[in-house]
């Protein structure tokens, strides 16, 4: 009977042991991939065939031109922004996004041609320098932060140089266009009225200039072209300078205010400057607050489809009045 005692509490022992249950890790509920994310990969892929495809398209017609005349299978320097002049605009351009992408042959072979046919020289004509401060310059700092190549570094400085020689006007501005190479002092194919955009683009490629060539007169360049649009006379609104505004006297050549194509670049720079100064342009922080508080109240206006109200950015005219609810593609 005790033989049997024990084999029937050892029995319950393990049926005990066995209803107790170990404490389990409560399983993570994780949300199925959105169809984006399923689709990543099959984007990249596509991104990257259609880079191919237009750089193999470049280098097949139109290596070392300006452009890609895609139609007729050729290619062009046509363009008066960059002087008529053989610079491989195209190329320049595209250097950082085959270095992104991971096209390591054909960035070699653009950056060969870079050390080898490229120089300012070739420009003949009169240049925009919102253009080849954007493409060029934008292009030689940015592949000398990627890759420290000294080759970058010297064409952005060549062309901080050449730019330097046209801020000699009493505004504290350079004209629209200028000469590489023969400065001309009075050179200006557009006239002397030039939209805001043109020289408020300036301070992000002058700083970082600044910074890698030791030479402080590129930032202050770009520091006295920030003072000058926000003069008095060249602004309508607090922080908003007027659209259009004469290099040579810095008043207005038109009136009306506006984040339009022509104007939307300074503002985004204005931004761009506090962040990439550390947040130390404390200047450029209270010029954005301003800018952002006057938007606020002087551009947004309300508009109706049927009795369905919205708020939009339109623009001003004069400084004050109502607000006109239309806008430039490149902001609406």
């Amino acid at each position: 009977r005790q033989a049997f005692v024990k084999k029937v509490k050892k029995k319950r022992r393990k049926k005990n042991l066995s209803a107790v249950k170990a404490p389990q890790k409560k399983e993570e509920v994780k949300a199925a991939p959105s169809k984006t994310e399923v689709a990543m990969p099959e984007r990249q892929a596509f991104v990257k065939k259609m880079i191919k495809h237009a750089w193999d398209s470049y280098e097949k017609y139109a290596w070392g031109y300006n452009e890609l005349l895609s139609v007729g299978k050729t290619g062009s320097d046509s363009q008066g922004m960059f002087g008529n002049g053989h610079l491989g605009a195209s190329l320049v351009d595209a250097l950082d996004t085959l270095y992104i992408a991971g096209f390591d042959k054909e960035y070699q072979r653009g950056r060969d041609w870079v050390a080898k046919e490229f120089t300012f020289d070739k420009a003949a004509g009169e240049v925009s320098m919102f253009e080849m401060n954007i493409r060029f310059m934008g292009a030689f700092l940015t592949m000398y932060a990627f890759t420290g190549d000294d080759l970058y570094k010297k064409q952005a400085i060549d062309l901080g140089e050449r730019f330097a020689k046209g801020f000699h006007l009493s505004t504290g501005l350079s004209h629209n266009a200028i000469r590489l190479n023969g400065f001309d002092a009075n050179s200006d194919y557009s006239g002397p009225c030039f939209v805001i955009a043109e020289p408020g683009s300036l301070h992000l490629e002058f700083a970082y200039l600044s910074k890698i060539s030791g030479d402080d007169k590129y930032l202050q360049i770009a520091q006295r072209v920030r003072s000058a649009l926000n003069t008095p006379q060249m602004t309508g609104l607090p922080g908003l300078p007027y659209s259009e505004i004469n290099t040579n006297t810095g008043s207005p050549c038109r009136t009306d205010i506006n984040l339009d194509g022509g104007s939307d670049s300074y503002y985004e720079y204005v931004m761009k400057s506090f962040i990439q100064s550390g947040k130390k342009d404390t200047r450029a922080q209270r010029l954005f607050n301003t800018i952002s508080n006057t938007v606020r109240t002087k551009l947004m206006t309300t508009v109706f489809s049927g009795d369905k109200p919205y708020r939009v950015l339109g623009r001003t005219y004069g400084g004050g009045g109502g607000v006109d609810p239309h806008l430039g593609h490149l902001v609406s």
